[in-house]
């Protein structure tokens, strides 16, 4: 998330993580899982919790801070909620399931020894201006992803899914060489106005899944001017900001930051619905303002519980559907209803992470030793989640749940058994050279939630006793992501929801090279560099980028790289896995929508969802 992503080793979202009302939210019931007019700025301030102006037939939630609308610059789930409904990509995730399929894209073949992929386009397909989608618009927004100096996600282009593509050596902030992508060079062709080929450089068993990402949606050739070659026809203020145009089902009506993000229904989309006449997302961060407007005043479409006001035994479970989800029902909520409740544990990591070069290492292991996991989710979250102990989710660790525990059971070094670790951490502490007279100041950067207030005053008040002074701040949710990139920070809580569901997803976090913060495409802001455990991780990384071909043997080598970069960061202290996401879905009567898989709700589109007459609940 900087300014930049034209390199080709690349950047990341880190404490939204490709997961956001859920980072934000994380905590809180509901949709929880990663805000708004023609401009955001760190001084933003809450929204409102009294009852906005939202239309009969329109689907209101409840969303954290939109940082752009431009999808090759957003790295935050808040953004992803309404990029989702606006863009459109060749391939997405229906309902957030992990079964991709195609959208823009209505066939596709693939040749050249699996590196070549040649889609065929929607014909009727058109963008909310009227243009329609062509195979050159593709070529220019993927141009824009790579070497834009608004993308920061130039590497799920160039890295991820490993489109053919030249470089140049260019040298960074810290004097390090590396590889930039010399621009038009990747090989991306229209072959027709509704025929694009995109060869990689070598065959890649996710490349379908990664093509969903949003940062491959498509935009009108030629509409900004910030790649070589183009005027532009708008700003890239204005785009971002004031008149985003994508092919998608809805089109921005109107954005007031810090308060709601409302979307309108296009009467002209090419494809099926929208059913609603809209989209209303308020915004809001903090964990009483979201229950008032979400359950006291019923302004949202679905109710937002957080744990201090769960109560499991307001459960009641109907049966288990063919995704394995628990359904039922949940109430009755303090407004007097009762909601329709599902269970999804979805793919998302949350936890704590550390700037190496502005903590030592002792004081890294000291907090990974005092964090219990299974008392956090029991007496924080109310057993609302699952600890974690790895940074990968069990749903895409090799070998799965089981073999997720067993690894983490073997070899995490920090405790998995909910056994008071403490002595550890004040014994690492002193034989660093700490003591009573000596103590370590650490700043712990946290959500605007109450929750997580909660959990960070556990923290502070453990490590107390292992000669850590602990500091707690909650500041806004963007001020928040700029101190992270630019290195400013001590220890940070962060998360992430999975841009497509395979294990690379989350270990780029700990692939070295990404963490460097003077490196315009990182991914993560750890600065975690120059150890052993470091030059493993790295190394762990390029086998896996060197084996991503859609074999068993290439599947084998790449799974036992996985476990080898788990085992790096653990050895350096570089995170402290907190929980896996468990989201605990509810939807008040009145609202007509599919579940929600494993991917989240950030990756659903909205055209099919119906909301019925909230009047005569609201009024009871």
């Amino acid at each position: 998330m900087t300014n930049s992503g034209n390199l080709s080793r690349r950047r990341f979202l880190q404490a939204t993580g490709g997961a956001a009302t859920a980072a934000a939210l994380a905590g809180c019931g509901g949709d929880g899982g990663e805000t708004t007019s023609t401009t955001t700025s760190g001084n933003q301030t809450s929204g409102t919790t009294t009852s906005p102006d939202i239309g009969a037939n329109t689907f209101s939630m409840v969303n954290s801070s939109v940082s752009t609308l431009d999808p090759v610059e957003f790295t935050d789930e808040a953004s992803a909620y309404a990029i989702q409904q606006i863009f459109e990509t060749l391939t997405n995730y229906p309902n957030g399931e992990v079964d991709v399929e195609n959208l823009l894209a209505t066939d596709y073949e693939v040749s050249n020894g699996g590196k070549t992929y040649t889609f065929h386009l929607e014909e009727s397909a058109t963008y909310n201006n009227g243009d329609s989608v062509t195979a050159q618009d593709f070529v220019y927004s993927w141009e824009r992803l790579a070497a834009s100096d608004n993308s920061r996600r130039a590497t799920f282009l160039l890295d991820f899914l490993g489109v053919e593509h030249e470089t140049t050596t260019t040298t960074n902030e810290k004097g390090n060489e590396v590889e930039q992508y010399k621009p038009k060079s990747m090989s991306v062709t229209a072959v027709d106005d509704h025929t694009l080929e995109v060869t990689l450089s070598s065959p890649n068993f996710a490349a379908l899944r990664i093509l969903a990402y949003r940062g491959f949606a498509a935009i009108p050739e030629g509409i900004l001017g910030d790649i070589e070659g183009y005027d532009g026809r708008m700003t890239h203020k204005k785009f971002a900001n004031e008149n985003p145009v994508g092919s998608g089902p809805f089109t921005l009506e109107e954005w007031q930051s810090s308060v709601s993000l409302d979307l309108a229904a296009r009467d002209d989309y090419w494809g099926s619905g929208p059913k609603v006449n809209g989209v209303h997302m308020q915004i809001l961060e903090k964990t009483n303002a979201i229950y008032t407007y979400s359950v006291l005043n019923m302004n949202a479409d679905n109710p937002t519980v957080p744990s201090a006001k769960w109560d499991k035994s307001k459960i009641s479970i109907e049966g288990t559907d063919d995704r394995g989800r628990e359904y039922g029902t949940y109430g009755p909520l303090e407004n007097g209803l009762t909601a329709d409740y599902y269970k999804v544990d979805s793919l998302v990591t949350y936890w704590f992470a550390f700037n190496c070069e502005n903590v030592p290492k002792p004081v890294r292991q000291a907090v990974s030793y005092a964090v219990n996991q299974q008392s956090v989710v029991k007496n924080i979250f109310k057993d609302r989640y699952n600890p974690a102990h790895t940074l990968t989710p069990p749903g895409l660790f090799p070998g799965g749940v089981q073999e997720q525990e067993k690894f983490a059971q073997e070899n995490y070094p920090y405790g998995t058994g909910g056994e008071n670790m403490l002595p550890k951490a004040k014994q690492v502490m002193e034989d660093a050279g700490y003591s009573e007279s000596k103590t370590y100041d650490l700043t712990l950067t946290l959500y605007q939630s109450d929750t997580w207030r909660q959990l960070g005053q556990l923290v502070r008040d453990m490590l107390a006793s292992a000669h850590i002074n602990v500091t707690i701040e909650q500041p806004q949710f963007s001020t928040m992501l700029t101190k992270e990139h630019n290195g400013n920070f001590d220890m940070v809580s962060a998360g992430w929801g999975a841009d497509y569901p395979a294990a690379t997803n989350f270990l780029q976090m700990v692939y070295p090279p990404q963490t460097d913060t003077s490196n315009p495409s990182a991914t993560s802001y750890y600065d975690w560099s120059g150890t052993d455990a470091s030059q493993k991780a790295k190394n762990a990384w390029e086998t896996i980028q060197n084996n991503m071909a859609p074999t068993e043997e290439a599947a084998q080598v790449r799974s036992d790289a996985y476990l080898k970069m788990e085992k790096a960061w653990m050895e350096d202290a570089v995170i402290v896995p907190l929980f896996f996401l468990v989201e605990h879905h509810m939807d008040y009567p009145w609202l007509d929508k599919e579940r929600s898989g494993a991917m989240g709700t950030a990756n659903m589109r909205f055209n099919e969802l119906s909301v019925g007459d909230r009047s005569q609940y609201k009024n009871q």
